[in-house]
């Protein structure tokens, strides 16, 4: 049965203490790419040169939604100075060396059990084991603590987000490479993921009010006209 849910922050902030886990809680620099798309100041693209050794990292073009969802919405992890600390942290790590301490307890599995309560369904979740334990969360955790989308590019059709991870749970998908096009829902698919299987979740925007993307005309993310 389908469910319809419409997922609010505020809502979600009274079920902290409530959920489905009832357990006790180098630098990698990369290239920069820059181009005047319209040309209209005349500008050539050009790659910047890489970042220095010690520059500091505010965020990567990853998954939406999971440091603001997942990382410490509801402050399980209490030993930090501000409350959104665990993010600039999360943010700026060393990928994989760095991400993988957040999957664990009280981070983003420790969130994933409250998600997972919002349908009166624990362990429907993709992943989730069957039985409660500290570990039930652990397969989406690290697939979520992991933060980049991965793309089959052997498939044509880019409909389903994180259809490649969602394989990887052993979650039937269709045929599709994943990733995240504009013409993705990727936020309402977020929260369907995170409430259940069989949970279709909204938050109430069906598109950008500044018009609908483009998913054939480049640079894509422009008002379709």
């Amino acid at each position: 049965m389908t469910k319809h849910i419409f997922a609010s922050i505020m809502l979600l902030a009274g079920l902290a203490s409530s959920g489905c886990d009832k357990t006790a809680l180098n630098f990698e620099n990369v290239p920069y790419e820059f181009f005047d798309l319209g040309g209209i100041d005349g500008a050539t693209a050009f790659i910047p040169g890489r970042p220095l050794a010690d520059a500091l990292q505010y965020d990567r073009v990853g998954r939406p939604l999971v440091s603001s969802m997942l990382l410490n919405p509801f402050g399980f992890a209490k030993d930090k100075d501000y409350p959104d600390q665990t993010k600039d942290i999360y943010n700026g790590a060393v990928p994989m060396r760095g991400w993988t301490p957040y999957s664990n307890q009280p981070f983003i599995q420790s969130n994933l059990g409250v998600w997972d309560s919002l349908d009166a369904n624990c362990g429907n979740q993709a992943g989730a084991a069957a039985t409660a334990s500290q570990t039930r969360y652990q397969k989406l955790g690290d697939l979520f603590t992991e933060d980049r989308l991965w793309v089959d590019t052997g498939k044509t059709a880019c409909t389903r987000y994180m259809a490649v991870e969602l394989k990887f749970l052993s979650v039937p998908t269709i045929d599709d490479c994943g990733g995240r096009s504009p013409g993705i829902d990727a936020v309402d698919q977020t929260y369907s993921l995170l409430v259940g299987q069989g949970a279709t979740v909204s938050d109430g925007v069906a598109q950008d009010p500044d018009g609908v993307p483009s998913t054939s005309v480049f640079p894509f993310l422009k008002d379709a006209q």
